[in-house]
């Protein structure tokens, strides 16, 4: 989902700034693109997904329910010819939301510390596929912190 979402934001992008000849963005329509590319990449990887979660839940069921899929294309290929395409997109609605929100708010900590590297050290591009690894490990991380610090207000509120 990860790469297919950032391929399309960066293609989008592209686009964009040479259709209005910018190229700064506002964070609003950074957050809109992001949107947009996270939805199409969802809708792209819900197949995956979809047999990925059944492998998953395959282990707590009884052995005589279980689907047992022995990889994910053969999955895909039980899926479509048991219960159609319509088996493969089950839950695409969350899963475009989750893509939606995941992508807008992670849109504008991104670019603004990719942005700050990019002062701080420049224009090297040895270097560049290290910033996207640093910056998402770095705002991953703020999240988890962040969400660890939410549901234990809520723990304690409760």
């Amino acid at each position: 989902f990860t790469k297919w979402s950032t391929t399309i934001r960066s293609q989008l992008k592209k686009q964009v700034e040479q259709n209005i000849n910018s190229d700064d963005l506002t964070d609003r329509e950074k957050a809109v693109l992001s949107s947009f590319a996270g939805s199409i990449a969802a809708i792209i990887s819900n197949p995956f997904e979809v047999v990925m979660v059944r492998q998953i839940y395959d282990g707590s069921l009884k052995s005589d329910l279980r689907r047992n899929y022995g990889s994910t294309l053969s999955g895909i290929g039980r899926i479509l010819s048991e219960e159609g395409s319509s088996g493969l997109f089950r839950g695409l609605n969350a899963n475009i939301l989750k893509a939606i929100a995941l992508n807008s708010s992670l849109t504008i900590p991104y670019d603004y510390t990719k942005e700050k590297l990019w002062h701080v050290y420049g224009d090297m591009p040895f270097i560049a596929p290290v910033y996207d690894i640093l910056i998402i490990k770095l705002i991953g991380i703020c999240i988890i912190l962040w969400s660890i610090g939410i549901s234990s207000f809520w723990q304690y509120q409760n």
